[in-house]
């Protein structure tokens, strides 16, 4: 069963090369924490602030090459979690057909804030944690 989920909080520390998601269940309070690297937690947080670069960083291109194709992301989910490592999949939306992209979690969840779609986990990993 999937999950609606939303971001709570991301943890910073730039004395660490370890940066943290959390995501919190929509309808209720579990919690799912993710550990990604600066360059990930700085491009979340650029989507969370709606910072504009000067130039397309690869987020906003993956973005434009899309929509230059004529699909768009319906939905990304965090789906299953293997030997400490989180996996997503990015749902994309094609002349009514539905694509499913492998991705880190951290690149689905920078991209789901930028468009604002929804964000999904599947149940089983709040049972894990």
């Amino acid at each position: 069963m999937l999950v609606e989920a939303e971001l709570k909080q991301l943890i910073i520390n730039e004395n660490s090369q370890q940066q943290m998601i959390v995501l919190k269940e929509s309808q209720g309070q579990r919690t799912l924490t993710i550990l990604v690297g600066i360059p990930e937690i700085l491009s979340i947080d650029r989507s969370v602030k709606r910072h504009k670069a000067h130039r397309p960083m690869t987020h906003d291109l993956y973005m434009n090459t899309l929509v230059a194709f004529g699909a768009k992301i319906s939905r990304v989910i965090i789906n299953s979690h293997h030997s400490g490592v989180y996996f997503a999949l990015i749902e994309l939306l094609k002349d009514d057909e539905i694509l499913s992209l492998d991705a880190r979690p951290s690149d689905a969840i920078s991209l789901a804030l930028k468009q604002g779609v929804a964000i999904f986990i599947d149940d089983a990993l709040f049972l894990e944690g």
